[in-house]
């Protein structure tokens, strides 16, 4: 058994989620798969992964869930669908919202389940490979402190930056700077030329 203190879901398999989850299986992690598109989970399950065909299905027996969906609809689906995580009530180890989406949006499908956190996470699909993303978590104290360990398996800096939606603010306020420095740039490159 390794430090995450049992196995581990990872709901959406798209470029940060197929990487996250090889990143666990790499560290000895058990991880269970579930994605929109079944066959994004083949690669992961000859891994080793468990391939579940709805999220309910992917959380049984975990610790904890790592969501990253496109957007707050497919988070909505994910979590409180037919087939949701919460379809069968409430789900007993941590939720962790790694999708982008509003800090508000976060906190409402959070709802009243007790261990949630909602995690910004910065750098690309090779960072989330290799353990390297820098991660700015938001929620409770001890849901933090207890999941930590999982966290630093996936990266380098994982900072708790305080309250529910926490995390996703500081993810979009450093997309927003990130993209006026790409402004910046091209203005410079252009007055330049």
């Amino acid at each position: 058994m390794t430090c995450t203190s049992g196995p581990v879901a990872v709901l959406g398999l798209g470029m940060m989620g197929i990487s996250l989850a090889g990143r666990l299986l790499d560290q000895g992690v058990q991880v269970r798969v579930w994605n929109r598109t079944a066959e994004r989970t083949e690669p992961l399950a000859k891994a080793g992964a468990f391939a579940a065909a709805r999220p309910i299905e992917a959380v049984e027996g975990t610790a904890a869930a790592i969501c990253t969906v496109a957007d707050g609809d497919a988070l909505s689906a994910v979590l409180r669908g037919p087939d949701g995580v919460l379809s069968g009530g409430s789900y007993p180890g941590a939720l962790i919202c790694a999708s982008t989406v509003s800090p508000d949006e976060v906190v409402r499908l959070a709802g009243n389940e007790p261990s949630v956190l909602d995690v910004g996470m910065l750098g690309n699909r090779d960072h989330a490979r290799s353990g390297d993303l820098r991660l700015y978590v938001g929620g409770e104290e001890r849901v933090f402190t207890a999941r930590r360990p999982l966290l630093e398996l996936l990266g380098k800096e994982v900072v708790h930056l305080g309250e529910l939606g926490s995390g996703m603010r500081m993810k979009l306020l450093l997309n927003l700077l990130m993209g006026i420095e790409l402004q910046a740039l091209a203005e410079a490159v252009e007055l330049a030329a």
